[in-house]
């Protein structure tokens, strides 16, 4: 099932709701037929599981599956948005140069550990997001379901430039780190 929303460019909800259908419809041809549909049924309900999870959970297995890391070096390299599917992520910012004002960072992981690391000397806004899990954010903790957490640290002078950084996952662990 990996392999086809991998080759395909599908979503993993997509390729579950399209085996529920087929499954579905080889229940329906078989009992008309007076088939023995039993197994069947309990496939159709192994997909019905998966789908349920797969439309509620934010995970894009078209970002990938393994560990990651980014470290970004100016603003200028920094990405729309870090994302993984599945796996652990690390958004290394602690040799970021970062420009006066405020400068946004977005990372995202479907299932698994996000650990973003930022640098000293800059104001952070911080927010993150579990689904099902705990958000660390400097310390400051939250863990459950629907996890929320938003931390506000000025910098060490009224102009330090400020990083703003939104952070999700879906099931596991947001952990936000100085240094």
């Amino acid at each position: 099932l990996l392999a086809v929303t991998d080759a395909y460019d599908v979503s993993l909800s997509v390729a579950l709701a399209v085996g529920l259908a087929v499954v579905g419809g080889a229940i329906a041809v078989g009992a008309t037929m007076g088939r023995r549909v039993g197994g069947l049924v309990v496939l159709g309900l192994v997909l019905l599981a998966g789908f349920a999870v797969a439309a509620v959970l934010p995970v894009n297995l078209g970002a990938g599956i393994g560990d990651s890391v980014a470290r970004p070096l100016d603003a200028g390299d920094i990405e729309d948005a870090y994302d993984l599917g599945v796996g652990d992520l690390t958004v290394d910012l602690t040799n970021l140069v970062l420009p006066p004002g405020t400068t946004e960072v977005e990372a995202d992981v479907g299932i698994g550990h996000l650990l973003v690391r930022v640098p000293e000397g800059v104001a952070l806004e911080l927010d993150g997001h579990a689904g099902i899990g705990q958000v660390v954010l400097l310390g400051q903790v939250e863990d459950g379901t629907g996890a929320d957490e938003h931390l506000s640290v000025p910098g060490p002078t009224p102009d330090a430039p400020v990083l703003e950084l939104e952070a999700d996952v879906g099931i596991g662990e947001i952990e936000v780190v100085r240094g």
